[in-house]
């Protein structure tokens, strides 16, 4: 239920009886804003959410977590995902829980946020790899049945083919190399050594060099398992946002 005097308090810094408990509390609010509140965004829903997550911050603050929202107003969280409202409740809920599944493991476990927490979100700057690294990061906390995981490593030569397009230039990276006899005829992989091996070129860059060309065979060979584990699966993940996340900071001088 909405308690608009106890959001005034926690928005303001107002320490709660139990600043956990409120912590949910807010959590559960603003995921039923983000359900009702598709078809006006900018109104009525788009101010409750900003208060809503406004109180959230603070509280989250006080309690020494480190963590942000995706999606600082109701308006782009609807202009990236749509009117979830119209969602099936099980679609509505892979694209929602994800968003907050860190910060309530952190509530459960106050150190679990700290020992995962990452540098900063994992974003590229390309959009469409962004945009399918989101749906790979919705699609690993939903995944339950080996086709579930199945699917999870099917996004995940999604990302490296949409990450090969982005990030090879042929004119700065060279020519991609021959394949050799037997090997199969695409070039993902090979677009993503190339730009590895001339953006982290020299002696001083070799051990990071190495590491993401072995991330990249190791997701490689994940990505083509039939039937994959959960382990398999997340790691699999992990191992595919790492190389995109990476490739991004490595490129990032090329392109300014």
């Amino acid at each position: 239920m909405y308690e608009p005097e106890r959001i005034r308090r926690l928005k303001s810094g107002t320490p709660d009886e139990d600043d956990r408990d409120a912590a949910r509390y807010l959590v559960d609010e603003l995921k039923s804003t983000m359900i009702v509140g598709g078809r006006d965004p900018q109104g009525r829903h788009g101010t409750r959410y900003r208060e809503l997550y406004t109180a959230l911050q603070a509280t989250t603050e006080r309690m020494g977590i480190k963590w942000r929202l995706q999606h600082d107003s109701l308006g782009s969280f609807v202009a990236a995902n749509g009117d979830v409202a119209q969602m099936p409740t099980l679609l509505r809920s892979t694209v929602i829980d994800p968003l907050f599944e860190r910060l309530l493991e952190n509530l459960d476990d106050p150190h679990a946020l700290r020992l995962f927490e990452a540098t900063e979100p994992a974003r590229t700057g390309w959009a469409v790899v962004d945009d399918e690294i989101a749906e790979l990061r919705a699609a690993g906390a939903a995944a339950v049945t080996g086709h579930d995981r199945a699917a999870v490593a099917r996004l995940c030569r999604e990302v490296f083919v949409s990450l090969a397009n982005a990030a090879y230039d042929e004119a700065r990276h060279g020519p991609l190399p021959q394949c050799k006899d037997g090997e199969g005829g695409g070039t993902v992989k090979l677009r993503i050594e190339q730009v590895i091996k001339t953006a982290a070129r020299g002696g001083d860059l070799a051990d990071l060099r190495g590491l993401m060309v072995k991330t990249l065979n190791f997701a490689n060979s994940l990505q083509h398992h039939k039937e994959p584990d959960d382990v398999e699966a997340m790691v699999c993940a992990d191992a595919t946002i790492f190389v995109a996340t990476a490739l991004r900071r490595l490129t990032a001088g090329e392109r300014n």
